[in-house]
């Protein structure tokens, strides 16, 4: 009767799953995300004002068309955001902090007085539905190998 479930089998793979990489990645593709909808949450970012502003002549560099956050065609913010996990650390089986390695990371994200907020990292509802599906998939491996 106590084989019956296996649970030897359950305990071992369970000792074996390690979610917090996974967690990050998936935190990690949502915030990707966040770029190509130029927008946080639903939400869109303000737009800037190299799009917006009549006096500016319109150059053909590309500046009027380019992402919000896109710099000057260096994309350096975004691929920041992309090497969070290595950059990162583990804390845990079930904990991993990202790491984003760029000085003005936080004054983008978080805005300043001078500085409008253009939110890309945080939690929301839909990242915590992702996170929870993830960990939802690696539970029912745990049972069924």
């Amino acid at each position: 009767m106590a084989n019956k479930f296996n649970f030897d089998r359950v305990l071992r793979n369970f000792k074996g799953v390690d979610l917090s990489l996974d967690i990050a990645n998936v935190a990690k593709n949502d915030f990707l995300g966040n770029f190509r909808a130029q927008g946080f949450g639903g939400n869109p970012w303000q737009d800037v004002k190299r799009r917006t502003d009549p006096t500016k002549k319109q150059i053909s560099d590309g500046s009027s068309t380019r992402a919000i956050l896109q710099g000057k065609r260096s994309g350096k913010l975004r691929k920041d955001v992309a090497n969070s996990v290595m950059t990162g650390r583990k804390n845990s089986k079930l904990s991993y902090t990202l790491v984003v390695e760029n000085p003005y990371a936080g004054y983008l994200n978080e805005g300043t007085p001078n500085m409008v907020k253009r939110q890309f990292v945080g939690t929301t509802i839909a990242l915590n539905n992702k996170i929870l599906k993830k960990i939802d998939q690696k539970l029912k491996n745990i049972w069924a190998t």
